[in-house]
């Protein structure tokens, strides 16, 4: 057994494993865990063979390397719950997430926290979504006797600043803010395309259809009402950066202004119509909450900006933006 860092091991397959299907040999080493949970775990490649993601019915080959959470050395209590047993087995394998968004607090007082969630974090639960900020929430609370609210979301894809409330008047406070469109926010985004009109208000109402996971939003009069403001900072080579203020707060809003009203869809924004290009290396939505501006209790104002990060910047770099 070999320790790879601190969150995994790898242990070679024996030549009693051989022809051995992945789910049964991690049952058989792990008796803490049972068919159904050994089988989510692979499909989420929590456990890879040879470094590489595999089927839960993969049949073992000997001497193959197969790389195991250590939550799993260490044995789950229960099984009896999957749904909390992958929750805890995250917690271990996200442990640098969180420590890292513990160590990247960017705002805290009394009543509120403000945070930059990383790229490829979902804010709450959904399909396939085991490990979210919901989460993290605990490690959060820091002195306070109650553990965080969120009081607004950003989607999983999208980075930035997210407001946490640290009890449940500030919550209250908050959700009125939302409510009332009392709190600022401007975002960055990277759209494919050069935009005629370099500063602008988009009002266009936006419509959910489809089901849940090919649930989209559209452009149609009788949806709610969705406004956006927009401003192009620069803009080479076909791209756009821009600077985005969405008045109202409807889900996709930004996403679908930019790609089915300008006609300029967010690099990386499949969802919505981004095509990919040989010439330019996309890793994500390039998406990116980076400033909000609300006044708290007693007429106090919070004022919170936040850089891009790594890999936005390094497009941003390649693209001489």
């Amino acid at each position: 057994m070999q320790k790879v860092n601190e969150n995994f091991v790898i242990i070679q397959a024996s030549k009693v494993d051989a022809g051995l299907r992945l789910d049964k040999w991690l049952i058989k080493h792990f008796p803490n865990l049972n068919n159904g949970f050994a089988q989510k775990i692979i499909r989420k490649a929590l456990v890879k063979v040879d470094g590489k993601k595999v089927d839960f019915n993969y049949r073992l080959i000997e001497n193959q390397q197969i790389k195991v959470p250590i939550t799993l050395i260490e044995a789950i209590d229960s099984n009896k719950d999957i749904k909390q047993d992958l929750i805890n087995l995250n917690l271990g394998v996200y442990k640098k997430t969180i420590e890292s968004i513990k160590a990247n607090l960017l705002y805290k007082d009394d009543d509120f926290l403000v945070i930059n969630k990383p790229y490829n974090l979902a804010v709450q639960g959904g399909s396939n979504i085991t490990f979210n900020l919901t989460h993290v929430l605990p490690f959060l609370q820091f002195e306070s006797n109650e553990v965080p609210v969120l009081v607004h979301r950003i989607d999983k894809d999208t980075s930035g600043l997210l407001v946490l409330a640290r009890n449940v008047i500030s919550a209250r406070y908050m959700f009125e803010k939302f409510k009332n469109k009392e709190v600022n926010k401007q975002y960055l985004c990277l759209v494919d395309g050069i935009l005629p009109i370099k500063v602008g208000t988009i009002d266009a109402p936006l419509l959910k259809t489809g089901e849940s996971p090919n649930q989209k939003m559209v452009i149609d009069n009788a949806g709610k009402q969705a406004i956006t403001n927009y401003k192009v900072l620069n803009e080479n080579n076909g791209i756009s950066l821009v600077e985005v203020s969405p008045v109202t707060g409807r889900t996709h809003q930004i996403r679908v202004h930019m790609a089915n009203f300008l006609q300029a869809p967010i690099l990386g924004d499949f969802k919505y119509g981004y095509k990919k290009n040989a010439n330019m290396k996309v890793s994500r939505l390039y998406l990116h909450a980076k400033h909000i501006n609300f006044t708290s209790f007693n007429n106090k104002i919070i004022d919170v900006n936040c850089h891009v990060e790594q890999s936005f910047q390094e497009l941003l770099t390649f693209l001489q933006l």
